[in-house]
């Protein structure tokens, strides 16, 4: 009775110093003082530790050190020694995926919705006797880890955590040191986290938020969230869940940041593609009986300065010839202006240019035709 009472008088010492330090505080923490060593010594017996996480004086985990006698159990194995982990009600803990055995979670692992849930599992069994000899060590021995723990009250779901030492020997033993939840539903947890703040967060990107189709940009959430949500156009995106997301088609984008206080929406960066690759809009192109010659081409740019491109007009019309780059930027006008029947050349200097992919369009009246071009180093 004495130590369940230091015990809640800890934790409320604790929970207040948190609070008057914090009025963001969310984490309620309870340090078990001094830590709690439980183990079990002689031919058959069980002794367990309590975890009333939520301090509501109903017990939420049991978590035990247990020494069986010589009887076969399990396909044939003597489980003499082991230390295992009882979700009571309905709450659960983390476990190794598609298992049921507690995961031993790092310091500062996130606990959230979408983990591996077991209502029991052990976390060391030491097995010997006349079915078989062996050990399961699925925690580290004498090493601080962290249980995940998923605690249900009323219609509501939290999230925290125990850290504990597993000692494996003979006689099993554990070591209670201290656990936390968040007192937000639904909002997760770090694994040893004992406070936590609002989270902050602004974007910034790697270019520019205007480029033809085809580029792209990078879109960084920087802050202190942990967990990350982009979203464009107001709607989610799935699967865009990290740090950075690539926006490649227009659009207004922003992302949602969570950690364990709460969740904060950034501002926007508004997307624009303003322009289309000349490869995709010119791929196809109608029969004419126009005829277009460029010669050279490709154009090398060590053996020849220029390129001649040769039409020719049934009427006199108003002449459109114009170089694009890859991305649909202008280069050159060769001509805009009205030129007579008959055939016509024109030249293109090509000295000042960088080898690459061009489009050269010629346009008069309804007429249109595009040409690729390639120059070479």
């Amino acid at each position: 009775m004495k130590k369940q009472l230091l015990k809640r008088l800890s934790a409320f010492i604790v929970t207040a110093m948190m609070f008057s330090a914090s009025a963001n505080a969310q984490i309620i923490y309870t340090d078990v003082n001094p830590d709690s060593t439980i183990t079990c010594i002689g031919s058959a017996c069980t002794k367990s530790y309590n975890v009333d996480l939520n301090n509501d004086g109903v017990s939420d985990y049991s978590i035990s050190s247990i020494r069986n006698g010589n009887i076969c159990q399990h396909g044939g194995l003597v489980y003499r020694s082991s230390v295992s982990v009882s979700a009571l009600n309905t709450n659960a803990v983390v476990a190794v995926t598609n298992t049921t055995y507690p995961l031993a979670m790092n310091f500062d692992n996130v606990i959230s919705s979408g983990l591996s849930l077991s209502a029991s599992g052990f976390v060391f069994n030491k097995y010997w006797g006349n079915c078989g000899t062996g050990t399961l060590n699925l925690w580290p021995n004498s090493v601080d880890r962290y249980l995940g723990l998923k605690l249900i009250v009323g219609a509501n779901t939290y999230y925290g955590w125990a850290r504990m030492q597993v000692v494996f020997g003979s006689q099993p033993t554990f070591i209670i040191k201290d656990y936390a939840y968040n007192t937000i539903p639904n909002q997760p947890i770090r694994a040893g986290e004992t406070s936590c703040a609002t989270p902050t967060v602004y974007l910034t990107q790697s270019g520019s938020l205007s480029f033809c189709n085809g580029d792209s940009v990078t879109l960084t959430a920087n802050g202190t969230g942990y967990q990350y949500q982009w979203k464009k156009n107001n709607v989610n995106i799935a699967g865009a869940t990290a740090k950075t997301y690539v926006a490649k088609t227009a659009g207004v984008y922003k992302c949602k940041v969570t950690n364990s206080c709460g969740s904060k929406g950034s501002g926007t960066r508004t997307v624009t593609v303003p322009c289309r690759l000349f490869d995709e809009v010119f791929t196809e192109q109608l029969e004419s009986p126009y005829e277009l010659k460029i010669a050279p081409n490709p154009i090398s740019l060590e053996t020849s300065g220029s390129t001649t491109i040769s039409f020719s007009l049934e009427q006199s019309e108003k002449v459109s010839l114009m170089i694009f780059d890859f991305h649909g930027r202008l280069v050159k006008t060769l001509t805009d202006h009205f030129l007579e029947e008959g055939e016509h050349s024109v030249s293109w200097n090509i000295e000042e240019i960088n080898a690459g992919v061009y489009f050269l369009k010629l346009q008069f009246g309804d007429f249109i035709k595009t040409e690729k071009l390639i120059i070479t180093k």
